[in-house]
């Protein structure tokens, strides 16, 4: 059962249990300037969050993690997916990774920026090597979605790791 120790008999090796094959974590640093997006179809608009990968068996599989300190949706609702370079408004792994919700007001009014996290799993059957980038798009309402918003505090990070 989940959680308990096995013994394995003399001779005997512990392959087959899968394991993470490679892991490579792209960031923006605080420096970087605000990014927004009023596109109603995914954008990518941090380059610098792409991570090249090949997977090592066609059969693994990919966990897609993605961070950021200081989101918000203004008037709209916002969404993360990920995309290969190749196509950047079109979601590899179907929905989006990460829903922020419309603007939300602390009890003085302010807006309530939190740190917003997300994953994903895909399985791309292909040992070909892919640019892979989170994309952004404002979905409902009028407003903008803005992501890295507080340029000295806030940090994006765009996680990639290969599972057998």
């Amino acid at each position: 059962a989940s959680g308990d120790t096995v013994a394995l008999g003399s001779g005997a090796s512990a392959s087959g249990f899968g394991g993470v094959i490679a892991a490579k974590i792209e960031t923006i640093a605080p420096t970087t300037p605000d990014v927004t997006t009023t596109s109603t179809t995914y954008a990518e608009i941090a380059s610098g969050l792409r991570i090249t990968h090949a997977l090592s068996n066609s059969s693994n599989k990919l966990i897609f993690m993605f961070s950021s300190t200081d989101m918000y949706a203004d008037s709209c609702n916002g969404q993360v997916a990920v995309a290969n370079t190749s196509d950047v408004t079109t979601s590899l792994i179907g929905n989006q990774m990460m829903l922020v919700k419309n603007t939300g007001y602390d009890g003085s009014g302010a807006v309530e920026v939190d740190t917003k996290t997300g994953i994903a799993e895909y399985a791309p059957g292909s040992t070909s090597s892919v640019i892979y980038t989170p994309v952004f798009a404002r979905i409902g309402g009028s407003g903008t979605f803005y992501i890295n918003n507080s340029v000295t505090t806030s940090r994006m990070t765009f996680t990639l790791m290969e599972i057998a």
